[in-house]
């Protein structure tokens, strides 16, 4: 959808205190929208789509129970290599080719986590 607006402009808020029980969330990220828009179907008791404001922003009302956030830790080594494993044998690639997709490229930029904790 064309809004006007600027990949920084499209933000997503989550507001939320510790005396309600809801918890509203404004987004123009459209995997979220869909995301919640399925969840406001099957559960309207739930979650309740509230606004759309034509541009791309939809603002729903979510159970403060039914709704999570977590941060996730980046898988170690070992837990990336176990999983190439499994998804070269699903695959039915052999460990050789497994090693040669797995070398690292030459004058790859760090992402920002390499940089802050290294790796």
């Amino acid at each position: 959808m064309i809004t006007g607006l600027k990949k920084k402009q499209k933000t997503t808020e989550i507001y939320f205190n510790e005396a309600d029980d809801i918890t509203t969330i404004s987004t123009y990220n459209t995997k979220l929208k869909n995301r919640l828009l399925d969840f406001s179907k099957e559960c309207p008791e739930l979650c309740k789509l509230i606004s759309d404001d034509e541009i791309g922003c939809l603002v729903f009302e979510i159970n403060k129970d039914s709704f999570t956030f977590r941060c996730m830790k980046p898988p170690s080594d070992k837990k990336r290599e176990k999983a190439r494993q499994q998804m070269n044998k699903l695959i039915g690639k052999t460990t050789e080719v497994s090693a040669t997709i797995s070398e690292p490229k030459p004058n790859v930029k760090k992402t920002l986590w390499e940089q802050k904790y290294g790796k």
